[in-house]
């Protein structure tokens, strides 16, 4: 049986940093202040939309001391938790904004190609939450039985009547039947796959769960910088799988507002969008609970 690979490209580079780490508490909170063990303070503002509760924007404040000194920093702002817990649709149109002020003596400037956006590099198919859908196949399958049938049981037993080893083969039965292979699915075939109607019912084969996956961060989710053109044409340009592979995506933008840090100056990056490619969303992901992490270093210029 053939596997699905996974399309994500790990670009996370290491570097000797201080790594700069917050949590954010799950309460109604809508500020927290943190002084971090290396000195820096962070400011979490959480602002919630007057008009759609599901609606924030956040805004991310670093201060760097004026005794600070170290050559090299990481930030890493928690966004994965800032997210947590909440259906996918419900973090469209979430924006967030980041600030460095410098109060040092010393000047850095951006560590270039540093900056990345990315999902979680190890993929969990037991944290996985996609419902299956009743869709052709399984209609042709099932014999256009009641939607109830859709369980694992049942389909188990009529993928072994057809010839195939079970639920396992489930993935291959769709590539049999919508006449594709793995290698040469299409995004019609993807489309028809997590299309239809739909119950309680997780969906449980792995090669399935990897594809929902794959089709969620290369074409649902993306992240917007406010001076990104909007590709009409391409509205998956900006998808999180893209930044995972060409790590020149953001870095123009984040060397506009971060390029030099110089000391007794503010800077700013403001309006970075996370918005849902709605024409590529289903119900069967209603409640897949998005990973987002980023992270991006600066070094000092003076030694």
């Amino acid at each position: 049986m053939k596997k699905i690979i996974i399309l994500f490209i790990s670009l996370i580079i290491l570097y000797p940093t201080i790594l700069i780490v917050f949590s954010i508490n799950k309460s109604n909170t809508e500020e927290k202040i943190n002084h971090l063990d290396t000195g820096i303070k962070e400011e979490i503002e959480i602002v919630t939309s007057k008009n759609n509760n599901s609606i924030k924007t956040f805004n991310i404040h670093y201060t760097i001391p004026n005794n600070f000194s170290d050559y090299n920093i990481t930030f890493k702002p928690d966004i994965n938790s800032l997210i947590a817990n909440r259906p996918i649709l419900d973090i469209d149109q979430t924006t967030i904004n980041l600030y460095i002020e410098n109060k040092c003596n010393h000047d850095y400037t951006y560590m270039n190609k540093s900056f990345k956006l990315s999902t979680n590099n190890q993929l969990d198919i037991n944290n996985i939450k996609i419902y299956r859908a009743y869709n052709t196949a399984l209609q042709s399958l099932l014999n256009n039985n009641d939607i109830d049938n859709i369980t694992d049981n049942i389909i188990n037993q009529q993928l072994i009547n057809l010839g195939y080893e079970g639920l396992s083969d489930l993935f291959t039965y769709y590539l049999d039947y919508y006449k594709v292979t793995a290698d040469n699915i299409s995004d019609e075939v993807i489309r028809e796959i997590f299309n239809g109607e739909i119950t309680n019912i997780l969906e449980s084969n792995d090669d399935i769960l990897t594809l929902g996956y794959n089709w969620i961060y290369d074409k649902i989710i993306t992240v917007i910088f406010f001076k990104q053109p909007y590709y009409n044409n391409n509205p998956t340009l900006y998808s999180i799988g893209n930044y995972m592979r060409n790590d020149e995506l953001a870095n123009p933008y984040i060397m506009e507002s971060f390029m030099d840090i110089l000391k007794n100056k503010k800077y700013e990056l403001p309006g970075i969008s996370i918005n849902i490619n709605k024409q590529y969303y289903y119900k069967s992901f209603k409640d897949f609970k998005v990973q987002l992490f980023m992270t991006w270093s600066i070094e000092r210029t003076d030694f």
